[in-house]
């Protein structure tokens, strides 16, 4: 995701440079539009439409995507038929695995935001 002027900036750095959009990015993300950047909507679009042309292309092959945390958010939002407003819903950890099989066309969520191999390290 191309977080434009935000790149690079720490949290504390966000919010005293951009105090009214980060404050709008904490309640609600899918209105935010980074400065010379994306917003989450667009962002989720062109990530499900990559992963779509991958189940098309593999109905019943297994795929593995590794992402960083804000796109494997809006991809579990979207597997789940949610837009990117429910953002905050959706809990992802460093390292965690997502799992949805697809039956008949239809994303089914087995696992969300799993960390057990984890454990221990």
């Amino acid at each position: 995701m191309n977080f434009g002027k935000w790149h690079g900036l720490s949290l504390d750095e966000a919010r005293q440079q951009y105090p009214e959009l980060y404050a709008l990015w904490e309640t609600q993300p899918h209105k935010v539009q980074f400065p010379e950047g994306e917003n989450l909507t667009h962002v989720q679009a062109r990530a499900m439409s990559a992963v779509n042309a991958l189940i098309d292309r593999h109905p019943s092959d297994t795929i593995v995507l590794v992402s960083h945390r804000v796109i494997c958010k809006l991809l579990v939002l979207g597997l789940l038929g949610l837009d990117s407003s429910h953002f905050w819903q959706i809990e992802q950890n460093t390292a965690a695995i997502n799992f949805f099989d697809v039956r008949n066309g239809l994303p089914i969520a087995i696992t969300i935001n799993e960390t057990c191999h984890l454990k221990g390290l």
